[in-house]
Parts: structure tokens; sequence; C-alpha cells
């Protein structure tokens, strides 16, 4: 039982740190974000495109400029995929409907809406419906992630259990 609770306050921890994460990257203004996406699009970008340097100026702006939306969108969907997941795993072992996973998806989309509430004030962002549902859909894959996660360390590592 007291692994079990540290496993779970471990998970506490790592999804609160994971709340002011997602709650520093809020703060930044428009183009302190731009910055940071842009900066990690550009690397794919290199990294993909072998003859990006070559490319005229205006296609290598638009590539990087769909670079830097792709990574925008997987940066709001794998945090949220590893808030949900935290959560999730805080809940222990259960069954997939049930009220620890409600709980889990709805802490991680009420943390997401309240975080595009959040960049609604703060200088050059916005608050995007769009964006609630990307970190939602993200809260459900990490919290199914972790519930697919629990039950194979379940048969795995508890083998008093016998399938009947």
């Amino acid at each position: 039982m007291k692994k079990i609770f540290s496993a779970r306050n471990l998970f506490i921890l790592l999804a609160a740190a994971c709340i002011v994460v997602i709650f520093m990257f809020s703060t930044e203004n428009s183009g302190e974000s731009s910055e940071r996406s842009g900066g990690l699009a550009y690397i794919a970008v290199r990294l993909l495109h072998r003859n990006y340097d070559s490319l005229p100026k205006c296609e290598q702006k638009t590539l990087l400029g769909s670079a830097d939306h792709i990574v925008r969108k997987l940066a709001h969907f794998s945090i949220y995929a590893f808030l949900g997941a935290c959560i999730s795993f805080a809940a222990g072992r259960r069954k997939l409907i049930s009220r620890g996973t409600f709980i889990a998806l709805l802490l991680s989309s009420a943390y997401a809406c309240t975080d595009e509430l959040h960049q609604h004030f703060v200088p050059g962002r916005a608050c995007s419906l769009k964006d609630i549902c990307l970190d939602t859909a993200g809260a459900v894959t990490g919290i199914l992630a972790a519930f697919i996660m629990i039950g194979i360390a379940d048969r795995l590592f508890r083998p008093d259990k016998v399938d009947s």
C-alpha cells in the first residue's frame, strides 16, 4: 500500500509541475512564444527538409510558418497528454469508465479552459476554443495511455491475479 501511496504522490507532484510549466508558457507574450516555437520549427524544418537553404525565401517562409503551426499544436497536445497521464496515474488502478477517469478528464479539461482564459489577458495572445479541444484531446490520449500502462503493469507485476 505504501508503494501506491508514494507513486500517487509522485504523479500528483508531476501533474502540479506540468501545470506550472503550462502556466509559464502561457504568460509569454506573443513575441516570446513565437520565438520559442519558431526556433523549434526552424530546427525541425532543417532536419526534415534537406534542401531548405536552396528554396526561394518565400517558400522558406511558408514552410517555416506551417512548421511553426504544427510545433505549436503538438506542444498543446503533448503537454496536456502528459498532464492527463499524470492525473490518471495518480488515480491508480480502476476501470476505464470510472470516477477516477472522469475526474482526470475533468481536471485536465478545466485547466485547459482556465489556461486559455489566462492567455486572453496576455499581450498578443488569444483565447481559442480550438486549443481547448486540442488540449482535451491530448488529455484523453494521455489518460488512455496511462490506463493501458497501468493494465500492462498490473498483469506483469501481479502474478497472483489469474485470468478466468
